[in-house]
């Protein structure tokens, strides 16, 4: 994240100013909030674990921020560095993800002395005036209660959760994410998360690629259940009458059952009280989804692909591999490019070039696509969904 960052600033000229970088909270998007949100919480729990000498759970809680704030802040966030106008929403970036590495450079000195005054004075000891030289000379961070918003904090961790998921699935499907998709249907366990799922669909629907999200209330089940006697808790406890559970069990309500069990709630058949635990519950998606659940949550996506999604999904690969190209020549994240890209003419891949010439351009930093490439230009030939394509670039002049 520090890399990251340093590397955008640099090519942006951003500079810290003499003020704080916490942003009022008032206009801050959603994102930056939960990050400080989350921040200031990180600064009252490491602080009252190392007053008490909780060195470990300090170390563990600092660690998760990190591994959050990377994988879903800074992941999300990564266009609003990449994009070439200066805007608002491009000043909260930078200012939200400085503020949260220069308070866990603060927040780590005590146990990592050395890179914690790597990252502080290149971040604020050479940069802002009247700030202390060092970070151990620099005052320990002080939670800010006001901005700590518990009811962020809980939608979000449901955003990841279902992401999470929505991953998984896509993965057991063997569907790349770059794939786009029509529909995440995801199974709620009350109104509150229901309320919760609309302010955070967006979200959802830019990490896993769809187009809506919506909540089974809406729609069939995602789910058929096959129940089963779970045979070491019954059988020592009900003997031969196991038989009789078991046609119980095929005879009952699956759907009802199931929401029984998850929910931790006895099961009543015929003359039996069944604890949840004595009931094994299989999953089976319903046809046309890929479902995954880890026993609180379970979500589908769609994996029926139209023409549509499909063309979509050729333009996302070779935008990728350009990306890739530019990598290996060498060029900078912020310079443009002419671009060549030759598929197969009157392929399916052609034409979907063809309809998202601008989509390319965008993502590839490209002043210009054609499909014959000059011969100034580096070409290389990459396969996409088993058509080769040759690609070829050259930087434009300064």
């Amino acid at each position: 994240m520090y890399y990251f960052f340093t590397t955008y600033a640099r090519l942006d000229g951003w500079m810290p100013g003499d003020a704080s970088h916490s942003s009022s909270n008032g206009h801050l998007g959603e994102l930056d909030r939960w990050a400080i949100s989350e921040l200031n919480a990180l600064v009252r729990s490491v602080t009252n674990d190392l007053e008490n000498w909780r060195i470990e759970r300090a170390s563990e809680a600092i660690e998760t921020f990190v591994e959050r704030l990377s994988n879903w802040y800074v992941r999300r966030s990564r266009r609003r560095f990449w994009k070439s106008e200066d805007d608002h929403d491009k000043q909260d970036a930078y200012n939200t993800l400085y503020t949260c590495l220069v308070t866990l450079s603060k927040l780590v000195a005590p146990i990592m002395p050395f890179i914690s005054e790597e990252m502080y004075t290149n971040l604020v000891g050479q940069r802002v005036t009247g700030a202390p030289d060092s970070v151990h000379l620099a005052d320990w961070p002080v939670a800010d209660e006001s901005v700590i918003d518990d009811a962020l904090a809980l939608r979000t961790n449901l955003a990841m959760r279902l992401a999470s998921l929505g991953r998984s699935s896509r993965s057991a499907a063997g569907i790349k994410v770059r794939q786009p998709l029509n529909a995440l249907i995801v199974e709620l366990n009350s109104p509150q998360e229901r309320e919760a799922l609309e302010m955070i669909a967006t979200q959802l629907k830019d990490e896993l690629n769809v187009r809506d999200v919506r909540d089974t209330s809406e729609s069939d089940s995602l789910m058929a259940y096959r129940l089963r006697p779970n045979l070491p808790a019954l059988g020592p406890k009900y003997g031969r009458q196991v038989n009789e559970i078991r046609n119980l069990l095929n005879e009952a309500e699956a759907a009802r059952v199931a929401t029984a069990v998850r929910a931790g709630e006895i099961v009543n058949l015929g003359e039996f009280e069944l604890n949840p635990d004595e009931i094994l519950v299989d999953n089976i998606a319903a046809e046309g989804y890929a479902v995954e659940s880890d026993g609180t949550y379970t979500v589908g996506i769609s994996t029926d692909i139209t023409p549509e999604l499909r063309a979509e999904g050729y333009v996302r690969d070779i935008a990728h591999i350009v990306q890739n190209v530019r990598k290996n020549a060498g060029l900078e994240i912020s310079d443009r490019i002419h671009l060549t890209i030759n598929a197969p003419e009157g392929s399916d891949i052609a034409n979907a070039i063809a309809e998202h010439v601008d989509y390319i351009s965008n993502e590839t930093l490209a002043v210009s696509i054609n499909v014959e490439c000059a011969d100034e230009m580096t070409r290389y030939k990459h396969s996409v969904d088993g058509v080769e394509v040759e690609i070829g670039l050259v930087k434009t002049p300064a």
